[in-house]
């Protein structure tokens, strides 16, 4: 309507294709095209700095929280550190286990019987009542054997004995020999 120079009748507006402004809302638009003058740049200086001051106690205990949080970051760390260099200790003392003559006979039995990971996960609620009918431990103690079964199987404490090399030339010729 406006190119035809017609101002639209207050029963044509239907406020989706043609709407109609009133003197508020021309005004603010008016506002918002106008350039921006020293007097609204000083104003809005003096306003930030208001805000600057409001904010101050905030920002001041933040910097507080902020030092705290790096502090007990710095501690966290160490305590990861203690705990990674107690696991390795964990592990080297479980890995030696395998080699140690005092237990070399359990740790044969166990091999000939073919227990590694999947065995003994198998095996594991026969040994779990093992465990509590002997009554002697207490469920803490059961629960911890039960985890090391778990974390440590016996592939990974001893390696069983390597298989004798064999020359695949004459174990083709035996192979071929055993079908004839």
């Amino acid at each position: 309507m406006a190119i035809v120079g017609q101002k639209p009748a207050p029963s044509r507006v239907d406020g989706f294709w043609v709407k109609q402004l009133g003197a508020k809302e021309v005004q603010e638009v008016k506002m918002k095209d106008q350039p921006i003058t020293p007097k609204d740049v000083e104003t809005l200086a003096q306003w930030g700095r208001t805000l600057m001051e409001a904010a101050q106690p905030a920002a001041e205990q933040r910097q507080k929280l902020q030092k705290q949080i790096e502090a007990e970051r710095a501690a966290l760390n160490k305590l990861e550190a203690a705990w990674a260099a107690l696991s390795d200790e964990e592990r080297k003392a479980v890995l030696s286990l395998g080699s140690d003559p005092a237990h070399a006979e359990t740790v044969r039995y166990l091999c000939e019987q073919g227990f590694d990971g999947r065995k003994t996960a198998q095996a594991s609620a026969a040994v779990r009542r093992y465990l509590e009918g002997l009554h002697t431990l207490a469920p803490a103690e059961v629960s911890r054997i039960m985890d090391l079964l778990r974390l440590y199987p016996l592939g990974v404490v001893a390696f069983p004995p390597p298989r004798p090399k064999t020359d695949p030339v004459k174990n083709s010729v035996q192979v071929i020999q055993e079908i004839h």
